[in-house]
Order: structure tokens, then C-alpha cells, then sequence
């Protein structure tokens, strides 16, 4: 989304449910992530251990790949 004067909006939506298709904009996926509340990040240690402790990635079969636009596939 955009103003007039071609500054972005910022839309905020949570997306919880592992199925839910992610937001995308002219193709791409729009998103970021942030912190939990009472949760706690120590960034100068972000590396493998910090990994370890999180279940593996679900794959995610829609969305994507669906909502890119015909030149793309």
C-alpha cells in the first residue's frame, strides 16, 4: 500500500495458524517478525546454539508459489 506522495503504509496483521498464506505485494512476501512478549533475545549470541533449541521448520505447501504473477513461474 501507498500514500499519495509514494511513502509505504505499514499494515500489521498476525499470522498464527501455520496454514494461513502469507501477505504478499506484487509478488513478493511482506513480512518480518518480532519478539514475543515476556520472551527474551540476546543478539550477540544468535548463533547455532540458538538454533538448537527450536522444533524443525514446517513446510509450507500454499501461498508463495500462488500468488506470484504468471512471468515469475
Amino acid at each position: 500500500m501507498k500514500r499519495r506522495n509514494n511513502k509505504p503504509l505499514v499494515v500489521k496483521e498476525e499470522i498464527s495458524d501455520d496454514n494461513a498464506k502469507l501477505p504478499c505485494f506484487n509478488g513478493r512476501v511482506v513480512s518480518w517478525l518480532v519478539l514475543a512478549e515476556g520472551s527474551h533475545s540476546d543478539t550477540a549470541s544468535q548463533g547455532a546454539e540458538s538454533h538448537a533449541e527450536l522444533p524443525p521448520a514446517l513446510e509450507r505447501t500454499g501461498g508463495i508459489g500462488d500468488s506470484r504473477p504468471p512471468s515469475f513461474q
